[in-house]
């Protein structure tokens, strides 16, 4: 009986070693498999949204396609010279602070880190629960139109 605990043990030491690796390898090497995947993913959202507004024929769909792909392109680049500009800022600011500020400065952009997904998570709960149609408001003046 106790040989069996004892194999039992190796081999979950054995299954957590490789999870570990296997989960340090995946956030190293597929990073970039991952972003490509996502552009693939909102490039296809995009397209599912145009094609429910409008009929597409395969004609303009092969015209547009390029022209989406580009844009979500251009807009990886903004992205990321709009980071590297914010961490520069942020760091400016941090080198002029004291020790205390800069506790309190880094308490609150986390705060603020929060915040925003906090309103993302409860954008796409909305979005799943409802579309991507505005809500409907009630009139300014009581009546049921």
């Amino acid at each position: 009986m106790n040989k069996n605990v004892l194999v039992a043990f190796a081999f979950i030491g054995i299954f957590l070693c490789g999870a570990i690796t296997g989960g340090f390898l995946s956030v190293r090497y597929a990073r970039g498999l991952v972003q490509k995947k996502a552009v693939e993913q909102m490039t296809a959202g995009q397209w599912r949204r145009i094609s429910d507004l409008v009929d597409l024929t395969e004609e303009q769909r092969a015209k547009i396609t390029p022209i989406v792909q580009q844009f979500v392109k251009e807009q990886q680049v903004l992205r990321k010279n709009t980071q590297t500009l914010a961490e520069k800022l942020n760091a400016d600011i941090e080198a002029v602070l004291t020790d205390a500020q800069r506790e309190e400065f880094a308490k609150r952009r986390e705060e603020m880190r929060e915040t925003e997904r906090l309103w993302q998570r409860w954008i796409k709960e909305q979005r799943a629960k409802y579309g991507n149609r505005p809500p409907k408001s009630k009139p300014k003046d009581g009546s049921r139109k």
